[in-house]
């Protein structure tokens, strides 16, 4: 597990690791568009240099985490500015850290509580399938956030573990019977990877249950599954599923699409 690293901040601004580096470090040769872009992208996202984060090892009683798995996604990207911006108007310091998407949220989120003193963990993404007693290592509140939680008992009886989430197959099904009800019977989608046991399997579960309600069949062939080699819900991936099925040659009148 690590937090936001150099390599993080490079790849979200476009530009090498030493670049981002003579940014932080006020490198008089560089862009000033470029600096400033660099900067703005550190302030939103909190970033803390090594040197830094080792300094406030342990030494925390005030900072509240944000576990991250899968830091391409926009939509998480997006809300970082206003996480931060409720938790430091309550008066507490908040952490960005990330994981990568086959990694164990829960192992991660142990190991922080060992390095840090926190007052609570928020977990965005990714999936949690254990057993209460696999939580009660992680010693604060826990608020599971747009996580996809399998066990459905997973926090009614330990008041550190809180949920706040999207019925994201209601959501999809919503969605998917609007085109039902204008007329459309040939709906595409552009789903998630195909191993996707989070958003991406219960949205698509939804548009299966609003064809059905609505007597249209499923057509396995209107499924476009997002690329394994492109940032996942990224618009590269979006657009390249999108032109793989505009030119399948199959007929559609309607893309649902997730995001």
């Amino acid at each position: 597990m690590a937090g936001l690293t150099i390599k993080d901040i490079a790849r979200i601004c476009g530009v090498s690791i030493s670049t981002v580096s003579r940014a932080i470090n006020n490198d008089p040769g560089i862009n000033a568009r470029t600096r400033e872009r660099v900067l703005q992208v550190v302030k939103e996202f909190n970033y803390i240099p090594n040197n830094s984060a080792r300094n406030l090892k342990m030494a925390e009683s005030n900072t509240i985490v944000l576990l991250v798995k899968g830091i391409n996604n926009p939509f998480f990207q997006s809300m970082f500015p206003y996480f931060q911006e409720g938790l430091e108007k309550e008066g507490y310091q908040y952490l960005l850290h990330t994981i990568d998407e086959d990694a164990d949220e829960a192992y991660a989120a142990e190991e922080i509580t060992k390095e840090k003193r926190l007052k609570g963990i928020i977990f965005l993404g990714g999936i949690l399938d254990y057993p209460e007693v696999v939580l009660e290592n992680i010693q604060v509140p826990v608020v599971l956030c747009s996580v996809a939680v399998v066990s459905p008992d997973l926090g009614k009886a330990e008041p550190r573990i809180s949920m706040v989430s999207i019925d994201d197959e209601a959501e999809a099904y919503k969605a998917v019977s609007c085109f039902c009800r204008k007329g459309h019977r040939r709906i595409a989608i552009i789903a998630g990877r195909k191993r996707d046991y989070t958003v991406g399997s219960r949205r698509l579960a939804g548009y299966k249950r609003a064809l059905q309600d609505h007597g249209i069949s499923f057509d396995p062939g209107l499924v476009g599954y997002q690329k394994e080699e492109l940032p996942e819900y990224s618009e590269a991936n979006g657009y390249a599923t999108a032109m793989e099925l505009l030119k399948s040659g199959r007929n559609f009148t309607a893309f649902f699409v997730i995001s």
